[in-house]
């Protein structure tokens, strides 16, 4: 896989403690491996290995973050306007269409507090428009996606020094409210029992992306 990307970018710091920056670009690239579109196991494709190689891609975006800090907090926000589109003579008839990851909106939040010298609580929000819903029966190029992706992530840091050492301690909670964001739809099989004979039909299901997920970790630098 190859990628060429051309980038411009504007930085200016109004105040001492405040730093606005945004960032244009446009990136195209050659030789991507795909997994296929219509499919969710090794079981079910089609082919020898489930990936599509020669594809090529275009993508464009505006990325832009804004930073306050201070000695009582550091607040930090950004915002992504991008599209990806892709392009393959084995997909879509030859058009392009739009990559599984793509997204016309992205926001993040970050907030930062120092309690002590040592110790820094972090929340981390993220909420960003849904990806292609790709399925078996539909056009690539249809448009539909899936539901909004919202996510809040809460940790705490510890810091200190151990025979001069640096050593820190990390809890993570990813997910803390345990939201239930739309990863990819698919066909499922269910049995439906209210004639005399059950029947078997192909229910349209989500598949989550994970749930609350907490985390600990401990690090050493020598």
């Amino acid at each position: 896989t190859s990628a060429d990307q051309l980038t411009a970018g504007l930085e200016f710091k109004p105040f001492e403690n405040l730093i606005i920056k945004t960032d244009v670009y446009r990136k195209q690239y050659e030789n991507l491996r795909l997994h296929e579109l219509n499919t969710s196991s090794l079981s079910n494709t089609g082919f020898e290995t489930p990936w599509y190689f020669q594809n090529s891609g275009d993508a464009t975006g505006l990325e832009s973050l804004i930073r306050l800090s201070g000695p009582l907090f550091s607040l930090t926000q950004t915002h992504t306007l991008s599209t990806v589109k892709l392009q393959n003579d084995l997909l879509n008839s030859g058009e392009e269409f739009y990559a599984p990851w793509d997204r016309r909106h992205a926001f993040g939040t970050l907030l930062e507090v120092p309690v002590t010298q040592s110790i820094t609580l972090y929340a981390s929000y993220t909420h960003a428009t849904g990806t292609v819903d790709f399925l078996p029966s539909e056009q690539l190029n249809t448009g539909s996606r899936l539901p909004d992706y919202r996510r809040l992530d809460l940790s705490a840091s510890y810091v200190t020094s151990i025979n001069s050492k640096k050593a820190s301690v990390k809890f993570s909670v990813f997910n803390v409210t345990n939201r239930q964001n739309t990863w990819y739809r698919e066909y499922q099989p269910a049995i439906f029992t209210r004639q005399s004979i059950p029947a078997i039909r192909a229910e349209l299901v989500d598949v989550y992306d994970l749930g609350i997920q907490p985390s600990f970790e401990l690090k050493l630098n020598f």
